[in-house]
C-alpha cells in the first residue's frame, strides 16, 4: 500500500511541475495545482514513511504554492490595463 501511495504521489508531483512550468496557466489549471498541493501535503502527514525520499513531495507544493489565481483586469481606454476594483474595504 506504502509502495503504491508514493508512486500515486509522485504523478501529483509531476503534475504540478508540467502545469507549473506551462506558459499560460489558467484557472482549471490553477485549481487542478491546487487539488495536488492539497493532496500532497496530506500524504506527508501520515506516520507510515520511514525512508521514503519526500524531498519531491516537499518541493513540488512549494512550487504549487508559488502559483496565484490571475486576478481578473479591465483595459481601459484611458490608462490601459487595471485591475477590477472589488467590494474588499469599501463598507
Amino acid at each position: 500500500m506504502k509502495d503504491f501511495m508514493y508512486k500515486a504521489s509522485l504523478e501529483s508531483v509531476d503534475l504540478i511541475k508540467l502545469l507549473a512550468s506551462s506558459t499560460t496557466i489558467t484557472n482549471d489549471d490553477i485549481e487542478t495545482i491546487d487539488r495536488n498541493v492539497k493532496h500532497l501535503q496530506h500524504i506527508l502527514e501520515q506516520d507510515y514513511w520511514t525512508n521514503e525520499d519526500l524531498t519531491p513531495f516537499e518541493e513540488a507544493i512549494k512550487l504549487g504554492l508559488t502559483i496565484q489565481p490571475k486576478k481578473p483586469k479591465y483595459t481601459s481606454p484611458f490608462v490601459g490595463e487595471v485591475p477590477i476594483p472589488t467590494m474588499k474595504g469599501m463598507i
